[in-house]
């Protein structure tokens, strides 16, 4: 604990045994060799890329308690700005800096547009030119998305990197 204080330390050890707990539910079938581990995140679940697709030829799961933000959001003003900066770097490194929004459940994004499109309007002041996108242009009706609202399914996934993919040859070839 070198690097927290007093306050820090104490705040994060109220969590400490609902971690252990999970975190020896977790290991506890590698360990004893056991197959009934059921969880989705298995490393057999990830390619050579370290890409998760071990959900791909599964069924999705209901999406309805998943939420993009918590009922309290309050915009995060030094994430705006870093982007922003980052932006600027790339660009003075001689790169090509590219944003584009993930895609989001039509229903939430019909629930928090405001808040979504604030965000993309304080990005576009600064950095427009760099958006290959709106928000609303990656929207995906719930059926697309696996087991939360960011986690996109097979059919979904598909969607997205034609809509990608066209989307930067639009920008790039302008």
């Amino acid at each position: 604990m070198l690097y927290l204080d007093i306050k820090q330390f104490f705040s994060i050890l109220k969590y400490y045994p609902k971690f252990s707990r999970r975190k020896i539910h977790l290991l506890l079938p590698r360990i004893t060799g056991e197959e009934s581990f059921d969880s989705i995140y298995k490393r057999e679940y990830f390619d050579h890329n370290g890409d998760f697709v071990g959900h791909l030829k599964m069924e999705s799961q209901d999406i309805s308690n998943s939420h993009l933000f918590n009922e309290t959001l309050i915009l995060n003003d030094e994430s705006i700005a870093y982007l922003i900066g980052f932006s600027k770097y790339v660009e003075e490194e001689g790169a090509k800096f590219f944003l584009d929004y993930p895609c989001v459940p039509n229903g939430q994004y019909s629930k928090y547009k405001n808040q979504i499109d604030k965000v993309d309007e304080l990005l576009r002041k600064e950095i427009e030119s760099n958006i290959i996108s709106y928000p609303r242009d990656n929207t995906l009706p719930e059926d697309q998305f696996f087991n939360t609202v960011y986690h996109l399914n097979k059919e979904g996934k598909y969607r997205r990197t034609i809509k990608l993919i066209d989307d930067l040859e639009q920008k790039i070839f302008q």
